[in-house]
């Protein structure tokens, strides 16, 4: 099989940052920074299950904020369920 990366996906990173502000609580704050896109949109998807199990799990249903930013901007943004 033969895979091909433009140059733009190879110059694309991702980088993820976990915090516990309330972590009796069970809540995570989750930042994800995309950096060498340039596009006007970006579709960001979940699984619905995990490796090794067949129940889906809908992880997306859980999550209660979301919010983006370019250069220091706000983005629109919004969860489609």
């Amino acid at each position: 099989m033969d895979i091909s990366i433009s140059n733009a996906a190879a110059n694309t990173q991702i980088t993820y940052t976990v915090t516990f502000p309330e972590a009796q609580a069970h809540y995570a704050d989750i930042e994800m920074r995309i950096t060498g896109l340039n596009q006007n949109t970006l579709d960001l998807k979940m699984p619905v299950w995990a490796p090794g199990s067949y129940l889906v799990r809908e992880f997306s249903k859980n999550i209660e904020t979301l919010s983006a930013e370019a250069n220091g901007k706000p983005l629109t943004a919004k969860k489609n369920t």
